[in-house]
């Protein structure tokens, strides 16, 4: 078995256990907190990342380049003196002007919660700088198993802390504990297997200024998606309310959307992520079998969101009921489950771009994709209502990926019939939406979280078996390869 389909097992395996942690940590949180709680924390939560991608975004990924190419000396001790200067002017801003700070809210509890995630600035930025070296080396182990331990902390913490506190007014607070404890236990854990045997030399300047130009571009990226994300959580009450809700139901309508159905959309893109993470370096090395790879990813992220669409298309009352107890948000859960196969591939997209040294393209794509999505949300929200929100989701990936694919089909030279071969396999949406009707409308009364739960297994497995037909001539084939 080759190196890169060994990581890809491992970093997939780590994954999954991971995001199936934080998944039922998302369930602790969202039947511990009311929808209106939810969405003062996704409030505070959305201002408090682009804080944190200020500090973080750009230096994992340009640390982990610079590991992978051999350039190792003065590069860690140099992107944490930039991490921590941008952590301090992170903490500093909110503390020098909180009345600024406190007009950004509608409510007075959000800025309270963003106060609490202030600590996690510092921490979180030497953790991912820590692993963003722990990826160049390609210890793809000790990587998968600091996140893996970060999640399992946050999740005992989320539990037990909500065990004592679930009806007091202390319960908004916990997710914030939560995290602090989660990732400063994280960072202890990433600074011994880091450091352990290895010595830190001087920052120097030269790798001050080398790390500065690669990160730049994909910091500036970052930070403006975060804040594109906190303008749409902080604007949306604002106009919900100037157009009819109350302040209660504006809240609670960002904490559903927010705090429920996006993570349930955005859970397919934990299981790509494993896949950007092996392919980063050989794609930084500009390895001969990129246009391959990409290609053949592209199979996998197409065939991963039929999979996830047909199951979503079917039970998206049920999913929301049952294991989120909220009683609305199906139809938007189905409408939204469209947008899963364009984020995935422009997640890839734009990764291999960061990796190919092409940030700037990245960063202009961005821009332009979420300009249309700001102006839907706008203009549309006085007409459509949340579905806004909705279709802002579908159209800023879809534009994202068309603009990111013509920049990387010029560079790799793919053609439109290899893309659309790539693409091919999420049509198998269709039968698999017919399938799992077909369970759902059995002549059996079987409560609805058997229903669930056989849809899925049935689908996994017919998914696995085409895939065991499809893919040993193409992405298989492909893995064995020996890196040049």
């Amino acid at each position: 078995m080759s190196k890169l389909i060994k990581s890809f097992a491992l970093v997939s395996a780590f994954s999954f256990i991971t995001r199936g942690i934080g998944f039922v940590a998302r369930i602790i949180l969202t039947r511990n907190l009311l929808t209106y709680d939810l969405g003062l924390y996704q409030s505070a939560l959305s201002l408090f990342h682009v804080f944190l991608a200020l500090a973080t975004s750009g230096l994992p990924l340009a640390v982990s380049r610079f590991f992978a190419n051999g350039k190792i000396k003065g590069t860690l001790s140099s992107a944490l003196l930039l991490a921590i200067i941008l952590s301090a002017i992170g903490i500093s801003l909110p503390i020098v002007f909180r009345s600024t700070f406190l007009k950004v809210f509608s409510d007075p509890i959000s800025l309270n919660l963003f106060y609490y995630l202030l600590p996690v600035l510092p921490l979180t930025a030497v953790y991912s700088l820590l692993r963003g070296a722990l990826l160049g080396k390609e210890r793809f182990f000790h990587y998968s198993f600091t996140e893996l331990f970060d999640e399992l902390i946050y999740f005992v913490s989320l539990f037990v802390l909500f065990l004592i506190f679930k009806d007091g007014p202390v319960a908004i607070y916990v997710p914030c504990i939560s995290m602090i404890v989660s990732t400063l236990l994280a960072s202890i854990l990433c600074i011994i297997l880091t450091l352990k045997n290895e010595r830190l030399s001087l920052p120097q300047k030269d790798v001050l200024s080398q790390l500065l130009k690669i990160t730049l571009p994909i910091t500036s990226t970052r930070v403006l998606s975060s804040a594109i994300s906190a303008f749409t959580t902080l604007i949306l009450p604002a106009l919900y309310i100037k157009y009819g809700l109350s302040q209660k139901q504006a809240l609670s309508t960002i904490g559903l959307f927010s705090g429920v159905i996006s993570p349930l959309v955005f859970v397919s893109l934990s299981v790509i992520g494993p896949l950007c993470l092996v392919l980063l370096p050989d794609m930084a090395k500009k390895h001969s079998d990129s246009k391959s790879r990409l290609l053949h990813s592209f199979l996998f992220i197409s065939l991963l969101s039929a999979v996830i669409l047909a199951f979503y298309l079917t039970y998206g009352e049920e999913i929301l009921l049952e294991i989120f107890l909220k009683y609305e948000g199906g139809e938007i859960l189905r409408l939204c489950s469209f947008a899963i196969l364009p984020m995935g591939l422009n997640q890839l997209c734009s990764s291999t771009l960061n990796a190919m040294g092409m940030e700037r393209t990245g960063l202009i794509n961005y821009i332009i994709s979420s300009t249309f999505g700001i102006l839907i949300i706008i203009l549309l929200t006085p007409k459509i209502s949340v579905f806004a929100q909705v279709l802002s989701l579908l159209v800023q990936p879809i534009i994202a990926l068309l603009l990111n694919l013509i920049k990387l089909c010029k560079s790799l030279k793919i053609s439109l019939k290899e893309l659309a071969k790539s693409l091919l396999p999420y049509l198998f949406f269709l039968p698999l939406t017919i399938i799992s009707l077909s369970v759902k409308f059995l002549p059996f009364d079987f409560p609805s979280l058997i229903q669930i739960f056989i849809s899925f297994v049935l689908l996994s497995l017919i998914t696995l078996a085409f895939s065991y037909v499809l893919l040993p001539k193409t992405s298989l084939k492909l893995l064995k390869r020996k890196a040049n």
